[in-house]
């Protein structure tokens, strides 16, 4: 993942930037053969999800060239042909805009709080229910594997900080709230 904020804070692109980094998730899609009628039904599946959402039309080369450069594998299509972008403001909506389907509106990724991911990853994570905060608990407490038994002072060792930092981390989580 690299961050976009950088990447879209040109002059040349000052109004995507505005509305990119303004909205915590930006959903990226490329449309080909979209005639008016497909637009309008477009159009109306977005307002009956939000009322506010609207797809624009990316049509700055700047942004394009900008969005291009990300030079990430699996959005090495990002910006060919005519793209447009629908920013939302909840994880819902999010969910949402990426059941919206036609023929010819293809969903090729977005930014999800200020960082691009290709759309198995923007997908993976609207349906993932669980706060980051806990997948990192659970991460932490899950067991360390012994690999090679010559190595078990090192397993050891890195048990503990394991142990270590799970409880500094708990610690911090049950502050907060």
């Amino acid at each position: 993942m690299k961050s976009i904020k950088p990447i879209l804070s040109t002059q040349n692109a000052k109004h995507h930037a505005h509305t990119m980094n303004s909205a915590p998730y930006v959903v990226f899609f490329q449309a080909s053969g979209l005639n008016v009628n497909a637009l309008t039904h477009i159009k109306t599946q977005l307002s009956k999800i939000d009322p506010t959402m609207k797809p624009t039309l990316i049509n700055t080369t700047k942004t394009k060239f900008f969005l291009r450069e990300i030079n990430s594998a699996h959005l090495k299509n990002l910006m060919h042909g005519p793209t447009w972008y629908v920013p939302c403001n909840d994880k819902e909506a999010l969910k949402a805009l990426l059941k919206v389907e036609h023929e010819n509106w293809l969903c090729i990724g977005g930014v999800c709080e200020y960082h691009v991911l290709a759309y198995n990853e923007l997908k993976q994570y609207a349906y993932n229910s669980r706060n980051p905060a806990s997948e990192l608990v659970n991460l932490l407490q899950t067991p360390m594997v012994q690999l090679v038994s010559f190595h078990h002072p090192l397993i050891q060792t890195l048990v503990q900080l394991q142990n270590s930092m799970l409880q500094r981390l708990t610690y911090v989580l049950t502050q907060k709230k």
